[in-house]
């Protein structure tokens, strides 16, 4: 079980390092966590950067539940 696990985790850590790599670059950077822009609730974007997106979540979550499972599991 433990190994399935490993091998879950491993899928899950190369799709989100995929998925964040083929991401479009943020212009507003760090200056929209404080306030620098004007379109935090407008359109997400693209289809396709909304499915990375999604991706990235998804992939996160099975990521945390697999790596709690393990560490339950010891």
């Amino acid at each position: 079980m433990q190994n399935v696990l490993s091998v879950i985790i491993l899928l899950a850590s190369i799709a989100i390092i995929a998925a964040v790599m083929m991401q479009e670059p943020k212009r507003e950077g760090l200056g929209a966590a404080y306030g620098g822009s004007t379109n935090i609730f407008g359109k997400s974007g693209s289809g396709k950067d909304a499915l990375l997106n999604k991706v990235t979540i998804v992939a996160f979550i099975v990521f945390l539940v697999a790596a709690i499972a393990i560490a339950t599991i010891k």
